[in-house]
């Protein structure tokens, strides 16, 4: 049977001053008791009287006895700054800009970097965003990456910079896009211009169509009308 803790503190919380970024705190000290008389003060991680940074701090007592029976005393202590917090995170190392050059024939670069950390005075940041992680493909043109950090009293810092990749595309999407880029070469018109050409060609190959279509049709029936006519004058001749 384990050991029985008495005065096992509650939760803690407390607040530094201004200017601080500790405080002090101190607490009764647990105590154990056992059938056999006698108990053992195992792990003691923190001693009352002791300064705690601002954030959380766990502090455990562990006791045994004789039979090595553990019993477990363990609280936190939350330090938190007298002021009210409207600064926002520091963020370190927000990667700078980066400019990849490609190869004809590749369809982007692969770019890594440092991810960004972040610090607060309330100890406590969380990443609410993160757009894109170190070793993405990036394609070819500019993409914008951005990190969004927190704090527990919701003020935020934003870390961004730009992935900018250049070069050719492959022969095959290339040879498309400067398709595309040449129609469009005449000005804010040209693409308009080329889509009104292109439904024109269209049109005009369809009418050729249906003109044959109807020619054809009209020497058909003219030829079997004709065919016809020389029947009937085969059986009147017979008669």
């Amino acid at each position: 049977m384990s050991p029985t803790i008495t005065h096992c503190p509650s939760d803690i919380i407390a607040q530094v001053e201004e200017g601080s970024m500790s405080a002090p705190v101190s607490w009764r000290e647990p105590s154990a008791t056992d059938a056999s008389g006698n108990v053992t003060l195992l792990v003691k991680t923190h001693q009352s009287g002791e300064s705690f940074g601002i954030g959380t701090n766990t502090v455990m007592y562990i006791f045994t006895d004789p039979a090595n029976n553990l019993a477990f005393c363990t609280f936190s202590i939350k330090i938190t700054s007298s002021l009210a917090d409207s600064r926002a995170p520091t963020i370190m190392f927000c990667p700078s800009n980066m400019t990849f050059e490609i190869d004809q024939g590749s369809f982007g670069a692969i770019a890594s970097w440092d991810e960004p950390i972040a610090e607060d005075a309330s100890g406590y940041v969380m990443l609410l965003i993160q757009t894109h992680t170190s070793g993405t493909l990036f394609t070819i043109g500019t993409t914008i990456v951005s990190y969004i950090f927190r704090d527990n009293d919701n003020n935020m810092e934003k870390c961004s910079f730009s992935v900018t990749v250049t070069g050719d595309y492959p022969p095959e999407i290339g040879a498309v896009n400067r398709f595309r880029q040449s129609e469009g070469s005449g000005g804010n018109g040209g693409t308009g211009v080329s889509y009104v050409a292109l439904v024109l060609s269209l049109l005009a190959i369809v009418f050729i169509f249906v003109m044959l279509a109807l020619l054809y049709f009209r020497r058909k029936d003219t030829k079997q009308n004709i065919d016809l006519d020389g029947l009937a004058m085969s059986a009147t001749n017979s008669m």
